[in-house]
């Protein structure tokens, strides 16, 4: 038994050894592609595949735990099993939205405010873009790109758009800032967001607003 899922692959604009810009590749569609359900595995998987999926139960437990962990200072190894007693439990986690469960994409960067500013300081010279069209694109982070989406009047799909300039500009900022390495993680931040958003297709401007 399976369930069919569509699948959308984007890539992102990246640059040669000489700075020139290498355009990204047009998104890969996969429609209706089987996938197995966990009833499936677990009946008829491969001990291998059983093994995957115990191993992604305990990479999504560990993951909310260190979340959970991030602003409890008090919590050590003597007191750990009563602070996640309740807490740290599959059912829990999976009844959560999924911006709420914790890992790498729904932990925010502490350093998001010094990003905003170099993002603002260095991306008109670097792409040409306005400092209007700049301070949106900043602005549309720092609102949250979730809560943006649904602010939005406009189709899904001029959002998409937008989303899709929003990621490719992020590439581009990589490499027009001195302080990249600094700020890599507000920008895989925001593309993992982004990256939710176009998968789901959930979110709903115009493509030139950035």
């Amino acid at each position: 038994m399976s369930i069919k899922h569509d699948f959308k692959f984007h890539f992102r604009t990246t640059k040669d050894k000489d700075g020139n810009e290498i355009k990204a590749r047009e998104a890969v569609e996969l429609n209706d592609w089987n996938v197995p359900t966990a009833e499936n595995i677990l009946s008829d998987g491969s001990e291998a595949a059983k093994k995957l999926l115990q191993d992604s139960i305990i990479d999504t437990l560990a993951s909310y735990g260190a979340a959970l962990l991030k602003n409890a200072a008090e919590v050590t190894t003597a007191n750990a099993a009563e602070f996640f007693a309740g807490k740290l439990d599959f059912e829990v986690i999976a009844n959560l939205p999924p911006a709420k469960r914790g890992g790498r994409a729904s932990e925010k960067p502490t350093n998001l405010e010094a990003f905003f500013a170099d993002y603002s300081a260095v991306m008109p010279a670097f792409t040409g873009k306005t400092n209007e069209q700049v301070a949106r694109a900043v602005n549309m982070m720092a609102e949250n790109l979730y809560n943006m989406g649904r602010k939005y009047k406009g189709s899904i799909v001029k959002f998409v758009q937008t989303l899709e300039v929003l990621d490719e500009q992020l590439g581009l900022y990589l490499h027009a800032s001195e302080k990249a390495e600094e700020f890599a993680n507000c920008v895989e931040y925001y593309q993992r967001k982004i990256a939710a958003a176009l998968s789901t297709g959930t979110e709903e401007e115009e493509e030139d607003a950035l």
